[in-house]
This record gives C-alpha cells, structure tokens and sequence, in this order.
C-alpha cells in the first residue's frame, strides 16, 4: 500500500506496535461498544438495541432511572466523556427515554423520535437534522463523532488489560470534530 494509511501500517510494523481497527462491531457490542459505554457513563440502563446497519441493530435505547434533567446528562456527558459540541434543548427538561448512536448518527434522528426518546445522543449532525429535531421538540446532545466513538475503544482496552493482563494505552489525538 502506497496511500497514508499503508505509510501507517508500514510505520507500525517497524516501531513493533499493534494495530487493533474496528468499526461497527464496536458500535453494536452491548458490553464495552460505544453506545452501550456512553450510557453507562452517563448512568443510563440499556433496555433496548436499534439503528440497523447490515443486520446488526448498533444503537443502544435506555433509560434514565426516575427520569433526570437534561442539564445533568449535559454536565455528566462533559466530565465522563468530553467537551459536548451542541446541546439541542427542545424537549422536556426531565428525561426518561435516550436513544445513543455514536458517530454520524443524525440520519437516526426520526427514528429516535419514533421510539419515543426524550433524549438522542450522537456524535455529529448536518444542518437538515438540526430543524427536524427543532420541530419533533427532542432533545439532542452532540457530543462529536471522534469522541463518541473513542469510549468503546477505551472500554475495550480496560476489559483486555484486566483479562488477560496485557499493557493498554489509549492514545488522544481528537479531531475536534
């Protein structure tokens, strides 16, 4: 390979490092995958996967015990995750139904207000999906595509290093998108 990434595998292989690379099924994996971090770091419980990609329901819909504002999970998502990049606060302060799909998760939107949620969670959005959720009056925080899709790779790395005692460093380089 001669593009950057074959430069990377190349540059990897020399330094004796691994490379692990995984997309969807990080997503999807009900224990340490993306979403179903994200709703344990926020406190949510998973009741629920949905957003089908090739078969594989990757979006995880929970619950906030009792219901909880909004404000909270805002605060929460910022000190257990990452700076948030938009707050979209057109739903009810008190929250009870979450619909999480990391990444470029937008295109869900309609199906999140389908199931009910109070509040979506993804990582980016397009300009289309910023009125629709404007006009459903739900709630949506985006929280960015590379730091929503960072938490499964972190939970991943803690589960292998307490399994099987192997050394694990996550490395930040965000995008800041």
């Amino acid at each position: 390979m001669r593009d950057s990434y074959g430069r990377l595998v190349r540059t990897l292989f020399d330094a004796n490092l691994n490379l692990y690379a995984a997309h969807l099924a990080l997503d999807a994996h009900p224990e340490v995958g993306n979403n179903a971090e994200l709703a344990r770091r926020l406190g949510l419980e998973v009741i629920d996967w949905w957003g089908n990609a090739n078969g594989v329901k990757l979006a995880a819909l929970a619950t906030a015990p009792h219901g909880t504002k909004l404000d909270y999970l805002v605060d929460r998502f910022e000190h257990n995750v990452g700076p948030v990049k938009l707050v979209q606060s057109y739903g009810p302060r008190i929250v009870h139904r979450v619909g999480i799909l990391s990444g470029f998760g937008a295109r869900e939107l309609e199906a999140a207000i389908a199931l009910g949620c109070d509040l979506y969670i993804t990582g980016e959005t397009s300009h289309a999906q910023y009125y629709d959720a404007q006009n459903a009056s739900i709630n949506v925080i985006y929280g960015g595509h590379y730091t929503t899709e960072t938490v499964g790779v972190q939970a991943l790395g803690k589960h292998l290093q307490e399994k099987f005692g192997i050394e694990f460093d996550f490395i930040d380089l965000p995008t800041g998108l």
